[in-house]
């Protein structure tokens, strides 16, 4: 660590504290953890780098630094009030880029949650304005942004407020969008983020005395405190007080910040420094306590990444009748990846849609997929029993659907309620009923159909790379090649760009759907994770062969199409579980049914997807089959496949 408080000289005479930490590193702070029951912690832009959203004064890759396409007076314009009122064109396009909705929560974020879970967070103090304290299902009530967020809107120099979404789309449109928008309200309408020349908002001035002076530790993440007065919060705890400081370099000194962390100093009893990344270091903090692990994710280096365009309706209403006549309703809200109760704001879930991965897929060698990795086991049960049982909270389960997230009975009929899953005995649509029903009617309202061409599509940029192949209501079409050099050809395509096919994934979703007989809702607390997976039809609905070249092609897309969705399910479930931590992730067999996937297929693209996984990544999860015990055939041929393959635990 070094000597970085040897020229505090503006500083007045300080005189040391006692000490409450054993000592000043990770372990100290650790063990006072573990007894804090008042912390406040306070938030910068290096909290969500890992997210994919750029902070603002790194060099080369700041926000600051690419904002010379604008040619601005100086890059901080793009957020002066003044500027913005003469010149609102470069804010509004910078706003569409960075509009909350194509990030999702990272593990500091979720570290926030935990700390709030584990009710010591007294408030989280942020700079930030992507709301991902909240998405990540920090209390409202427990967060502060400092500078403001895009949670609402105004006319400016007024305080009439506007829908958000209506300048969202204003956005979206461009300049003649953000024109009439300012016909409509009488003026200029902005996100309530803080710009320069504006006041903080209400709740940063009337809260932090009552906080800092309760404060029994301050944890502050990812900041410069190069800016005023975020940054003076720090010196508003007690003297006595333990401080923390998590960033890549030192930042608010006692030589430059009155008050400022005194790392290096010989008087120094309560400041920590930890050097490194945010995530990282977080992550390293919750081993030494431990704490549960599963809910602090780690995000894939690719995040974020569904086209804003899937979610048309991000306010809608659900209902649910069960067979013995319960009838459960409400609304729900969609933004910054979340879904929440629109009366509790309580979180529902957390939807993901990111492609698998940024470079082509390498399948194994060995077409056979018989690496001795003795890693499925297989778990004979009914889908609504398993997602309901206590033992299950926190695991996976990859449901078969359409490749729109939804379950259509055919490619010619599409669904618009939960309700109508009621009819429905196959495991994809129980599996949704399991959970709490505004999951399923979120789905289905922004599934990709005859009627929201642009929802969600798990194979949208397969389909531009491999445009003979087409989504229709969730079912892939496939050509049909009229000689093996067509057939091949369409195959390379195809294959060439299934890395970007999308998990489609229901996070965090409570199982309190309906129980297995369908009677009542579960009572039940826990909560699960749904992976909306799709086989591809094989000789059925809109794929049927007339000759051995399209049988061919049709047979090797579907057991492509399954690798990856298999492969993207359980690379997803490693990647947010933490090292040392198991998750359970149950694969139900897709296209084993009407869809007329060979179970040679089926038991072979577990396999491959298996042997693809890294070996840290294998460590990471108990993988389990999970056929139905309605059919003991299943589970036999299940057995048997895996056991050809080397696979069978």
């Amino acid at each position: 660590m070094g000597n970085w408080c040897l020229k505090a000289k503006a500083e007045p005479a300080y005189t040391a504290v006692e000490a409450k930490l054993r000592s000043l590193d990770i372990d100290g702070l650790a063990l006072y953890l573990s007894e804090a029951s008042n912390v406040v912690v306070m938030v910068g832009a290096g909290a969500s780098t890992s997210c994919g959203i750029p902070d603002f004064r790194s060099p080369g890759t700041g926000l600051y630094d690419n904002l010379q396409k604008y040619n601005l007076p100086r890059p901080e314009a793009v957020f002066d009030l003044s500027y913005f009122q003469s010149n609102p064109e470069p804010f509004y396009d910078l706003a569409k880029e960075i509009w909350p909705g194509k990030h999702i929560p990272s593990v500091t974020h979720n570290f926030i949650k935990l700390l709030s879970d584990k009710n010591i967070l007294r408030r989280c103090y942020t700079q930030n304005i992507d709301s991902l304290e909240t998405a990540a299902g920090v209390p409202r009530e427990l967060v502060v942004a400092a500078h403001g967020n895009f949670d609402s809107c105004h006319v400016v120099g007024t305080k009439k407020q506007v829908p958000v979404e209506e300048l969202r789309k204003a956005i979206a449109e461009g300049s003649s969008g953000w024109q009439a928008l300012k016909a409509k309200h009488g003026g200029l309408v902005k996100p309530s983020i803080t710009f320069f020349g504006e006041a903080l908002p209400d709740d940063f001035s009337s809260l932090q005395d009552d906080d800092f002076k309760a404060c029994d530790l301050l944890i502050v993440i990812g900041t410069s405190l190069a800016v005023e007065p975020f940054a003076n919060l720090v010196a508003k705890v007690r003297p006595d007080c333990p401080r923390v400081l998590i960033n890549r370099e030192p930042a608010g000194l006692a030589d430059t910040l009155k008050g400022g962390f005194r790392f290096g100093c010989q008087d120094n009893n309560n400041d920590v420094f930890l050097q490194g990344d945010c995530d990282e270091s977080v992550r390293k903090l919750c081993l030494l306590m431990r704490w549960d692990l599963v809910h602090i994710i780690e995000i894939p280096a690719q995040t974020g990444d569904c086209d804003p365009r899937f979610f048309s309706t991000t306010t809608g209403q659900w209902s649910l009748r069960s067979k013995g006549a319960q009838v459960r309703e409400g609304s729900y809200e969609f933004h910054s990846g979340v879904l929440t109760d629109s009366s509790s704001k309580e979180r529902i879930g957390t939807f993901s849609c990111d492609p698998i991965a940024k470079e082509a897929l390498l399948f194994p060698p060995d077409p056979k997929a018989t690496q001795p990795l003795q890693s499925i086991g297989i778990t004979d049960s009914e889908i609504m029993s398993e997602i309901q049982k206590p033992s299950s909270d926190g695991a996976y389960f990859v449901l078969p659907s359409q490749l729109n997230g939804a379950e259509y009975p055919s490619h010619q009929t599409i669904v618009t309620r939960i309700q109508d899953y009621m009819t429905d005995n196959t495991g994809g649509p129980r599996g949704q009923l399991a959970v709490h029903p505004a999951a399923g009617q979120f789905v289905i309202d922004n599934a990709a159909s005859d009627n929201n061409k642009t929802g969600i599509n798990a194979i949208d940029a397969i389909l531009q790379a491999a445009s003979s192949f087409k989504l229709v209501n969730g079912y892939l079409q496939m050509p049909m090649p009229q000689d093996e050099r067509e057939a091949s050809d369409y195959l390379s395509s195809f294959m060439g760009s299934l890395h970007t096919l999308r998990p489609l994934v229901m996070a965090d979703v409570q199982a309190c759907g309906l129980t297995p007989n369908k009677a009542e809702f579960s009572d039940m607390k826990h909560k699960v994770n749904l992976v909306y997976a799709s086989a591809v039809p094989v000789n059925t609905y809109l794929n049927r062969a007339q000759t051995s070249q399209q049988t061919e092609l049709h047979v090797k897309v579907a057991e492509g199409v399954l690798v990856a969705q298999y492969y993207g399910a359980l690379k997803t479930a490693a990647a947010r579980t933490a090292t040392g931590v198991k998750t359970t992730v149950f694969l139900m067999p897709l296209g084993g049914g009407v869809f007329n996937n060979p179970w040679e297929s089926i038991g072979k693209s577990m396999s491959v997807a298996v042997e693809m996984l890294s070996g840290p990544e294998r460590e990471k999860l108990n993988i389990q089959v999970l056929t139905w015990n309605g059919n003991p055939q299943e589970k036999d041929t299940m057995q048997k496949l895996l056991a050809q393959h080397n696979k069978l635990a």
